[in-house]
């Protein structure tokens, strides 16, 4: 790949960010290979991939992990069925993931001081008010909960 990347650059030289960097970090990794036969290097090179194909299994495991209960957490809390976060739900609306029921409601305030009973402005959604609206999200959203993050 990163022959192929430099012939392409090198013939018109429009070459997208992404693949420059990829195939930099291609040639760091080839370099580190090509010092594992000196003894200096290669026992440091050694113990890292032992150490990477050991936590590869266990990325593995924590994926399907993270990907199951991204799943379970998508059922459970995906709105219904055409549920739009540019129109309003209807007053028979009883769907508790709707977006526009996760929202945050501000009353007005009397006068007197007092919160007044009919007035509320709601915040309109976006697409991460629930994020478990689309599975995409939910991994992400899932992966955030999992390791404690605050989302």
């Amino acid at each position: 790949m990163p022959f192929a990347i430099t012939l392409i650059w090198l013939n018109d030289g429009a070459i997208p960010l992404w693949t420059r960097s990829i195939s930099v970090l291609i040639f760091w990794i080839k370099l580190l290979m090509l010092l594992r036969p000196f003894e200096y290097f290669g026992i440091y090179i050694a113990i890292i991939i032992g150490v990477a194909r050991q936590v590869f299994s266990f990325l593995l495991v924590l994926g399907m992990v993270v990907v199951g209960y991204a799943h379970a957490f998508f059922i459970l809390l995906k709105p219904n069925p055409g549920t739009s976060i540019s129109i309003p739900p209807g007053p028979g609306d009883d769907d508790p993931n709707n977006p526009w029921k996760l929202t945050t409601a501000f009353n007005a305030m009397n006068a007197d001081g007092n919160i007044a009973p009919q007035s509320a402005f709601l915040q309109s959604p976006d697409d991460n008010t629930n994020v478990y609206s689309h599975f995409g999200t939910a991994l992400w959203g899932t992966y955030m909960v999992l390791t404690g993050m605050n989302f």
